[in-house]
């Protein structure tokens, strides 16, 4: 049996045994699926890229955005944007149809050591959107010890998932009046800093994990103390999310809460847009 199932084969075992649901996670994690940032990327190769999306690969155990930059020449660059692993992305609003081909996007991030048209992604900004952190952490990236400059630092940002308070279109559409949307937004940088430091938190538990189910042999007990550490760190991001909803909650008319759950925000290359469920279907997007 290969290294690779072998760890696949224990997983399984061990993650049935410790009752927890983290298995969809972690069956997909090869070896070697967390790389040190210095083995591949350059940090004092800081890089700016404007161009059009030409392909999305979801993939484990890192996902890839393919970028078109148009040159002054009239060229073509085709470049190779690696981000955070899915799960990590998800839990920062990141979805599969986030992007759309041909949508305009801003990355910053850093080149490969080798020179070619690769670069590990810090962060990516939409048309009208707030920048998205799309980067991994606790891997020796320049953002993970906060030295970045600091006109860098601004656009380190985390977007929460389903931040519904920031889309004006969807906000007239629920008739969010200016001071409900005050009380909100203001909610909301009360909890701003709790809601990411829990995320930056549960990835690093998860990065940890993702090392020890790298290692040969397995540490069973490592490995069992860790899925704790990473299902403690999990319940914290979603209290801290749950307790900002319910201030906001108070915030919100009875019909306005119940629309909410049907309303969709989508993504598309004219930007941000809105569009209602069908009657039955609940559950925020």
């Amino acid at each position: 049996m290969k290294g690779g199932e072998m760890i696949e084969g224990q997983t399984r075992l061990l993650l049935m045994m410790a009752g927890t649901g983290l298995y969809l996670m972690l069956a997909a994690i090869p070896a070697q699926a967390h790389h040190a940032f210095s083995a591949q990327y350059d940090a004092t190769k800081p890089v700016t890229l404007r161009g059009t999306v030409s392909k999305v690969e979801w993939v484990n155990p890192h996902p890839w955005i393919h970028i078109d930059l148009k040159k002054s020449d009239g060229s073509v660059e085709q470049w190779m944007i690696e981000t955070a692993s899915a799960n990590t992305l998800m839990t920062r609003g990141f979805t599969r149809d986030l992007l759309k081909l041909g949508i305009e996007v801003t990355v910053n991030g850093y080149q490969s050591k080798d020179g070619a048209l690769r670069a590990h992604g810090r962060d990516l900004t939409l048309p009208n959107a707030q920048p998205l952190f799309i980067g991994s952490s606790g891997i020796g990236a320049p953002y993970d010890d906060g030295s970045l400059p600091q006109d860098e630092k601004k656009t380190v940002t985390t977007q929460l998932s389903g931040a519904w308070w920031m889309n004006t279109a969807l906000m007239q559409r629920l008739g969010i009046t200016d001071d409900q949307r005050t009380k909100i937004e203001r909610v909301f940088e009360n909890h701003r800093q709790a809601i990411i430091s829990t995320t930056n938190e549960l990835e690093r538990e998860e990065a940890v994990l993702a090392r020890l189910l790298d290692t040969e042999p397995v540490d069973r007990n490592a490995v069992l103390t860790q899925i704790d550490r990473v299902t403690q760190a999990r319940s914290e991001m979603e209290r801290a999310a749950a307790l900002m909803t319910l201030e906001m909650r108070e915030y919100l008319t009875r019909a306005q809460w119940e629309q909410l759950p049907r309303t969709t925000v989508t993504t598309g290359a004219t930007g941000l847009g809105v569009r209602t469920a069908p009657a039955g279907r609940r559950g925020h997007q």
